[in-house]
């Protein structure tokens, strides 16, 4: 379990897999209702039931597996991932895109941006010097 899952939830009152989406705008639905189903959503400390609704100030845990994410690659070496980023989600920032693709594959770069609204493929350097090359060329408009 990583601390990239624990939120505290500041909306109003819903009931749990719609506030999950709302919390944890990243992560697909259908992982979201799965976690939920398996008991893998802890409510503050305690496994959460499919019935369950959240408050203000509740914490909101999940337990899941780097490989459960389910990200689409595209493309992936040893300098560079492209990864397809939906709609709804910030490239970068707390609890974004970035943070996620960290989470599942490790220290990784943003090349660039997508507005959030937009969904679309990100690049990502896997390391320093591919980091340097890539944003250089994008510089240079090669």
């Amino acid at each position: 379990m990583s601390d990239y899952f624990a939120r505290t939830y500041q909306f109003l009152d819903k009931p749990i897999l719609k506030g999950l989406v709302l919390v944890y705008p990243e992560l697909p639905y259908p992982l979201l209702a799965k976690l939920l189903r398996k008991k893998d959503v802890f409510l503050n400390g305690s496994r959460a039931s499919e019935d369950a609704k959240l408050h203000s100030g509740d914490r909101v845990d999940l337990f899941c597996a780097p490989d459960m994410v389910g990200l689409k690659v595209l493309y992936r070496d040893d300098n560079i991932l492209a990864l397809y980023k939906p709609k709804g989600v910030a490239s970068d920032g707390e609890h974004s895109f970035e943070s996620l693709a960290g989470y599942v594959f490790g220290d990784v770069r943003l090349l660039h941006r997508l507005d959030t609204n937009t969904d679309g493929i990100l690049l990502f350097a896997l390391n320093d010097r591919a980091y340097e090359v890539m944003r250089a060329g994008m510089q240079d408009k090669q």
